[in-house]
């Protein structure tokens, strides 16, 4: 799938692009003379939509609901108005709170997450 650079595509289109993408490395790894099994996370934004992928390398998020103060130095990092409801999706390789529930997102999955931060996961 080919996008046009006149429009913006949806995150729908994005995930596929990123899944048709992931796809073909990952054929591609065994032909290139790769012994093990190939390993890929990619986040992917156009500073409103964002897809992301994990293949053989961890990945997980928290979804915060409110400022989070920064376990180091107590003060927050996000910048908002205030009496504007704060969500955050945060996603890293690895847990990086210790008062957050984190969620491990399952191996060989792409994930989306639009301007409504509703977090989209489905498989590779």
């Amino acid at each position: 799938m080919l996008l046009s650079m006149k429009r913006k595509a949806s995150g729908r289109e994005l995930l596929d692009v990123l899944r048709q993408g992931l796809r073909k490395i990952l054929s591609w790894s065994p032909t290139a003379g790769h012994a093990g099994a190939s390993s890929l996370n990619v986040i992917w934004t156009d500073g409103v939509e964002l897809v992301a992928s994990r293949v053989g390398r961890t990945l997980w998020y928290t979804i915060r609901s409110g400022v989070f103060d920064c376990e180091i130095c107590g003060f927050p990092h996000a910048h908002h108005t205030q009496n504007v409801e704060y969500r955050a999706v945060v996603i890293a390789s690895e847990p990086i709170t210790h008062g957050e529930e984190w969620i491990e997102v399952p191996e060989r999955t792409v994930l989306h997450l639009g301007q409504d931060s509703v977090l989209e996961l489905q498989p590779l």
